[in-house]
């Protein structure tokens, strides 16, 4: 388990480093490859949503603080996200920036229809 949390620990410091140093090629860059740009634009928030989740999980068992309270702020917490990045895309939709064919909206229908199952299913329960 050390040796597994060092690992963690040099990674984290590495790419700290490398993210660093490529803020400023990005920045200087032209006309990167769009969709490369794009996914490594989503693995990135995964990783900084992962990053926060561990933080605040690893900063509540050191206060002591209950597991399902934690995981109630968590789920409030992407709940909120992705509220946020819904009115965001309805902003979209509505400027005409977004349509049907934009990149990506097949997953998103998708993804929005699992998710409304699932709450219809919650809805149901109660």
């Amino acid at each position: 388990m050390i040796g597994a949390n060092q690992e963690i620990s040099e990674k984290l410091r590495s790419l700290t480093a490398q993210l660093k140093e490529f803020e400023g090629d990005l920045k200087s860059a032209t006309l990167p490859d769009v969709p490369l740009l794009y996914e490594f634009r989503s693995a990135l928030d995964n990783a900084r949503m992962s990053a926060w989740t561990v933080s605040e999980l690893l900063h509540a068992r050191q206060n002591g603080a209950d597991r399902e309270k934690m995981q109630a702020f968590l789920t409030a917490e992407r709940v909120r996200r992705i509220t946020e990045m819904a009115d965001d895309l309805c902003t979209d939709i509505r400027k005409g920036t977004v349509t049907l064919k934009s990149s990506g909206m097949r997953f998103l229908s998708d993804g929005l229809r699992g998710l409304l199952f699932r709450l219809d299913g919650i809805n149901k329960s109660y």
